[in-house]
């Protein structure tokens, strides 16, 4: 077995990207982080449907490496049934954005929600129908009609938990 007598002509000999790269993807295990994990995923694992689970915390904290942490988990962790039930996801991560105008749009918020549980047919939802003849028609949709595709959506895709990320601006 090969060892290096100085590691540090090693790190030396990689390039300057490769240790940015290498420095961007590293991320430091800190206990607090650790022991918030566990409680988020104790949290949404014994959640009742339809329970609120709020993270909330300043820029820097590390509420986005949670997220992803828990998603990743989350992921692992239903690998198996995943494989068995291609329709199942295990979970549906959404920013939701702020209209120009200020007001908060519902049409825009579903279209997100669909878009990311890659619901099928999701431009008719949002853009048409079809007629009894097959001949698309177009005819914007209203909120409350995608809130019923999200609902049946999220009802049959049966992810563990929804993230809505509220940007404030």
């Amino acid at each position: 077995m090969a060892t290096q007598a100085n590691p540090s002509a090693a790190s030396a000999k990689q390039s300057e990207a490769d240790r940015l790269q290498r420095f961007q993807c590293f991320t430091m295990a800190h206990p607090l982080l650790l022991e918030v994990k566990e409680r988020l995923l104790r949290a949404i694992k014994s959640a009742a449907p339809g329970s609120l689970i709020l993270v909330l915390g300043p820029t820097g904290v590390g509420k986005t490496t949670l997220r992803l942490k828990v998603e990743q988990l989350l992921t692992h962790e239903l690998l198996s049934t995943l494989e068995l039930d291609r329709g199942r996801i295990p979970f549906v991560s959404v920013n939701t954005m702020p209209s120009l105008n200020g007001n908060f749009s519902w049409k825009d918020h579903f279209a997100r929600m669909l878009r990311q549980m890659n619901e099928p047919l999701i431009d008719e939802k949002l853009n048409g129908e079809r007629n009894s003849r097959g001949q698309f028609t177009p005819a914007p949709r209203v909120g409350f009609e995608l809130q019923y595709a999200v609902e049946q959506a999220l009802r049959h895709r049966r992810p563990s938990a929804v993230r809505l990320s509220i940007w404030a601006g």
